[in-house]
């Protein structure tokens, strides 16, 4: 090898931190929010959804929520909007939220304000 070529770099390796689509401040405290684990009942209300989506709230913490879907968005290319509006069906309670990922049956969403300032409807 000549001596004025350079050693690539190994396929596959990351040579960079991933992106996130959050500022990091709002990362490092969704990362350090204790989360707890849950099985609620609730539904999700959009402007362009016609009604209500039902999902379950798998994990929940002060600063966000894990919502299982009953079906796979992504296999029919239907994406939720940026915001949405969390109503857990116990307790009533609502709360806006911005959606910061969705894959599959999945999606992660961040509460716009604090959990225990949620009005009742």
């Amino acid at each position: 090898m000549p001596a004025t070529m350079t050693a690539a770099r190994p396929f596959g390796r990351r040579h960079s931190r991933p992106k996130t689509l959050f500022p990091t401040s709002v990362g490092e405290a969704i990362a350090r929010a204790p989360r707890k684990e849950v099985r609620l009942p609730a539904a999700l209300t959009a402007e362009h959804l016609h009604g209500t989506m039902p999902c379950a709230v798998a994990n929940i913490s002060s600063t966000g929520a894990l919502l299982r879907l009953p079906f796979d968005l992504s296999a029919s290319n239907i994406w939720l909007p940026e915001m949405v509006r969390l109503r857990l069906l116990n307790d009533r309670r609502e709360v806006d939220c911005r959606v910061v990922y969705q894959d599959g049956l999945k999606v992660g969403v961040c509460f716009l304000a604090p959990f225990s300032a949620m009005s009742r409807a």
